[in-house]
């Protein structure tokens, strides 16, 4: 069944209300904005390839490394209880760059991700990018770059070169704030399946 579902918000005829489509937790996933109670799925072109190096200064300085240690007791992402192949999450006043709890296991290859992000700025509007990877970022997708405050339609990347992980080494969802005059962002997201 979920498998059908995936097909059906894939497909470019189906426009579904975020607020409609559960999360892993049984919960819906909604618009970032506390006055928008309805986003839909769009399969705009936006989102911009990167290739996987992107966000090579983050692993090569080790802040990433450094990040996922000082986070392992917690965390400023909020995570959503999952069915054990999805993950989601939330977050709030980014400044420069966080990971999410590591993808579950099973889950690498084709891995579809919806997200919905915001400057709060009517001047400078988010622009952020998205990529999963281990810790010392030896294994690691493409980068997806998002410009934009994406409110009222949830944005929908496909992934396909995303790593397997394991218990020793798990992949991680890397979300950095590329927004002009560093402004705080917010925003929330999850894995399709």
């Amino acid at each position: 069944m979920k498998k059908q579902i995936v097909s059906l918000l894939m497909s470019s005829v189906l426009v579904l209300s975020i607020a409609g489509v559960a999360s892993a937790d049984g919960g819906n996933l909604t618009s970032p904005l506390a006055n928008s109670t309805s986003a839909t799925t769009s399969h705009s072109s936006i989102a911009i390839d990167l290739g996987p190096n992107a966000n090579d200064d983050l692993f090569a300085s080790g802040a990433i490394s450094n990040y996922i240690n000082s986070q392992k007791n917690h965390t400023n992402v909020s995570q959503r209880a999952t069915d054990g192949r999805n993950m989601s999450y939330t977050y709030n006043n980014l400044y420069n760059f966080i990971t999410t709890d590591f993808l579950p296991l099973q889950t690498y290859g084709n891995v579809p991700l919806q997200v919905v992000q915001t400057s709060d700025s009517t001047t400078y509007k988010a622009n952020v990018t998205y990529q999963f990877a281990n810790e010392s970022g030896t294994k690691r997708s493409t980068v997806f770059q998002i410009p934009g405050n994406i409110t009222e339609t949830a944005q929908l990347m496909s992934f396909t070169n995303v790593p397997q992980g394991t218990a020793s080494d798990p992949i991680y969802l890397i979300i950095v704030n590329k927004t002009a005059n560093a402004l705080k962002i917010r925003g929330n997201g999850h894995t399709l399946f």
